[in-house]
């Protein structure tokens, strides 16, 4: 944490911060970032567990290995991921998928940049929050992105089956539960929308994003920003061997992210099990 928060890019928004808005909102912010970092309840483990975890020591070694810190000050936060917003604007089409309940993200986006946000999402918890729910710059649609058209089995977490849903059998609990829901490649739902270019996509979608990613990669589907959830299990102990085997197959869709003129920055997460997944931002050149 000492060395993200003392690079160039953090040090130059933290001036940014203060110039603009003043010292009592920057130790207002600083109070709650740190908050979030060392208090359990937001961050679900001590913020020294990671030196007790093999996973996540396993994936801080692969994100410094691998990724690039945020070097540009235009790559600010929006709720819980990152975005350069200075190639944003109202205009900008917008695709998010994997929402269950929490729309912050999209708000935030609406907010910010008063922008239309193209949300998917095929589980009943999105689509029993989304009947009670009514903006007209979030274009709902109840389904999810995978690498071919049809049914796909999601197993589900949770008692009585109202809760997220993951393609892999391994990311949740409870892997003899599951309901089939329609699914479509991203080129599909593009075409429906007749939208020939995406300039943000956000995929938190449980387990399948390498998959998807390599599918609309090789459909020259280029999008110009990406912030990406790549998840191998929610368990903290697991078989070091699989887990290296994912990061293997995680390492080579860097190298073609990068093959494509991305840069493949690392998103820090503060809270939130920190190092129990990897959060990515793909920035096209």
């Amino acid at each position: 944490m000492i060395q993200i928060v003392f690079s160039k890019y953090w040090i130059r928004r933290i001036i940014y911060h203060i110039k603009k808005k003043g010292f009592l909102s920057f130790f207002k912010n600083l109070f709650f970032f740190l908050n979030r970092y060392f208090n359990p309840r937001y961050s679900g483990i001590t913020s020294f567990g990671i030196l007790f975890s093999n996973k996540r020591k396993i994936i801080k070694k692969f994100c410094k290995k691998n990724l690039v810190n945020f070097d540009d000050e235009n790559i600010k936060t929006f709720f819980n991921y990152y975005l350069n917003h200075s190639i944003i604007d109202q205009n900008s089409i917008i695709y998010s998928f994997g929402l269950a309940n929490n729309i912050n993200f999209e708000l935030d986006l609406i907010q910010k940049k008063k922008c239309k946000v193209f949300c998917y999402d095929p589980t009943e918890i999105s689509l029993n929050f989304f009947k009670k729910f009514n903006n007209p710059k979030i274009i709902f649609e109840p389904v999810g992105i995978y690498n071919y058209d049809g049914l796909i089995r999601f197993y589900l977490s949770g008692e009585d089956g109202d809760t997220s849903g993951s393609i892999c059998s391994h990311l949740k609990d409870n892997s003899q539960k599951y309901q089939e829901y329609p699914c479509k490649k991203l080129s599909s739902l593009m075409k429906s929308n007749n939208h020939s270019y995406i300039d943000v996509l956000k995929l938190d979608i449980e387990g399948v994003a390498i998959e998807v990613i390599n599918d609309f990669i090789s459909e020259n589907i280029f999008p110009t920003q990406i912030c990406v959830e790549f998840e191998y299990s929610e368990k903290m102990k697991v078989n070091e061997t699989d887990i290296n085997n994912w990061l293997s197959k995680l390492d080579k869709l860097l190298c073609l992210m990068r093959k494509n003129n991305y840069k493949c920055y690392h998103m820090p997460k503060f809270s939130n099990i920190p190092f129990n997944s990897i959060e990515v931002l793909f920035l096209k050149k």
